[in-house]
């Protein structure tokens, strides 16, 4: 594992080019598939000024974010919480803030999400 922070201290986006980079991958691959159905789901935004966001505002951002915890530069992410509370404390950015919260109902149908 010493090796594995290395190789990720110096390299941080080929996790893959390590034994155990492969190996956290295999076993991830072989991790039983969850499919949700007709679930609700939270977002929660910090407002950024004093207007209200409108639901486009609160969809993916652009794919020109930057890096983050869960997507590579140029890709979008949407994080969603299964509950209001867990969105707001996803996006505090302090114990008392103002937010805005959204919430999200996905419905599957043959396969696909709308």
């Amino acid at each position: 594992m010493e090796s594995f922070g290395g190789h990720l201290a110096r390299y941080p986006h080929l996790g893959l080019d390590h034994e155990v980079g492969r190996r956290i991958l295999s076993i991830v691959r072989r991790a039983p598939k969850l499919t949700l159905r007709d679930a609700l789901w939270h977002r929660a935004r910090l407002p950024s000024g004093p207007d209200r966001h409108t639901a486009a505002q609160m969809g993916p951002p652009p794919a020109n974010w930057t890096e983050g915890r869960f997507n590579h530069h140029g890709q979008s992410v949407f994080r969603l919480a299964s509950s209001i509370e867990g969105a707001c404390a996803e996006t505090a950015a302090k114990p008392r803030c103002i937010l805005w919260g959204q919430h999200f109902r996905a419905r599957q149908s043959a396969g696909c999400w709308t």
